[in-house]
C-alpha cells in the first residue's frame, strides 16, 4: 500500500524541483556602467520577465556608477559582460584588448548638447560659432570631433561636475550650454522650469553605438551558445520594455531612488526612437552594421584616439 501524499511531501518535492531548476541555470555577470535607469530597461525586463531564466541563464546585474570601470572589468575577465560605448571598444582593441560588442542598445547616439530654448540656437555648428560657455567632460571623443570639425575657440569649456546643472539653470548665465544625454539632463532642466533645446551630436556626423553589451573573445569562443541565448533573451526583454516599461521602471526605481517614477516614464519614452535603425529592422533590436564600425574606426584614427588601424569586423558580432 502506497503511503498517503501529504502537504509536507508535496512541499519537499516542490522545493527540490525549484532548487534543481535554479542550480541548472548558467550564471552570467553583467556589469552596468551607470545606475539602473531606462537605458538598461531591457536588461531588467529580461530578468524580471523571466526571459533570461527561460534561456537557462541566471544573469547577475551589477550596478555601475561614476567610478566603476565597466568595460575594463569585462576586458580583464572580472565579469563576463559589461556595458560600454562603441568608441571604448575600438580604443581598447587598439591597445590589445580582445573585447567584442554583442548588442548595441542605442542605434543613434544619445549624446547631445543642450541650450536654453529661448536663445534661438538650432544646431551645434551655430552654437560653436556664437560662442559662450560649454559645460562638458574634457577629453571625450565627441569633443575632439567637434573641435576638428568646427573649432571650439569661441567656447569656454568648463568641466562637467556636481554643480553643472545649477550653472545651466542660473538665469544670470544665458549663454551656457551643457553636455547631456537626451533622456537625462533635459528632463531635469524641464522639471526645474527651464525649457531646453537638445542638439544631437549625431547630427554632426559622429554617431557611435551606445549602451553596447561587450564581452571577451574568449567568452564568445568558449560559451558561444551562452552568448546567443543571452542576446535572444535581452532582445525579448527590450521588446517587453518597449511595450510596457511601467513594471520594470518600478523595479529600477527601487534600486535608484535618485530618479522618480515620473522621470523614469518620461525617459523611457524619449529614448524610443534611438533604439531602432535599418539594421534592427532587418535583424532585430541590438543589431549592428560593419559600415558603422568602419566609419567610427576611421574617425577615431583621424582624431588621434587610436594610433593605428583596428579591424572593424573584429569589433562586433551579430547573434
Amino acid at each position: 500500500m502506497k503511503p498517503p501524499i501529504t502537504a509536507w511531501t508535496l512541499a519537499l518535492v516542490f522545493t527540490a524541483t525549484t532548487v534543481a531548476a535554479a542550480a541548472a541555470l548558467e550564471t552570467v555577470r553583467l556589469q552596468l556602467n551607470w545606475l539602473p535607469e531606462p537605458e538598461f530597461g531591457g536588461i531588467y525586463a529580461a530578468r524580471e520577465g523571466g526571459h533570461f531564466a527561460a534561456a537557462g541563464l541566471e544573469v547577475e546585474i551589477l550596478k555601475g556608477g561614476p567610478d566603476v570601470p565597466a568595460v575594463q572589468m569585462a576586458a580583464s575577465g572580472r565579469v563576463e559582460l559589461a556595458v560600454a560605448a562603441a568608441d571604448e571598444v575600438i580604443a581598447l582593441r587598439a591597445k590589445g584588448a580582445r573585447i567584442v560588442a554583442l548588442f548595441a542598445t542605442y542605434q543613434t547616439s544619445p549624446q547631445a548638447i543642450m541650450v536654453r530654448a529661448g536663445e534661438g540656437v538650432t544646431s551645434i555648428p551655430e552654437l560653436l560659432a556664437r560662442g559662450g560657455t560649454l559645460i562638458a567632460q574634457p577629453g571625450l571623443a565627441y569633443l575632439k570631433w567637434l573641435r576638428r570639425q568646427y573649432g571650439l575657440e569661441r567656447m569656454r569649456i568648463v568641466p562637467y561636475g556636481a554643480g553643472a546643472m545649477a550653472q545651466f539653470l542660473d538665469p544670470r548665465q544665458r549663454e551656457v550650454a551643457m553636455q547631456c544625454f537626451v533622456f537625462a539632463e533635459p528632463l531635469t532642466a524641464r522639471r526645474h522650469g527651464v525649457e531646453p533645446r537638445v542638439l544631437l551630436v549625431a547630427d554632426t556626423g559622429f554617431d557611435p553605438y551606445a549602451a553596447v553589451i561587450v564581452g571577451r573573445e574568449e567568452f564568445l569562443a568558449k560559451r558561444s551558445d551562452t552568448a546567443r541565448r543571452f542576446v535572444a533573451a535581452l532582445r525579448a526583454g527590450w521588446q517587453a520594455y518597449l511595450q510596457d516599461p511601467g513594471p520594470t521602471n518600478r523595479v529600477m526605481a527601487a534600486l535608484n531612488t535618485a530618479m522618480d517614477l515620473e522621470t523614469f516614464a518620461a525617459a523611457a519614452e524619449v529614448q524610443r526612437p534611438f533604439l531602432e535603425s535599418e539594421a534592427t529592422r532587418a535583424r532585430g533590436l541590438g543589431a549592428m552594421s560593419e559600415e558603422r564600425w568602419r566609419t567610427l574606426v576611421r574617425q577615431l584614427r583621424r582624431l588621434g584616439v587610436i594610433d593605428h588601424e583596428v579591424d572593424p569586423r573584429a569589433c562586433f558580432v551579430n547573434l
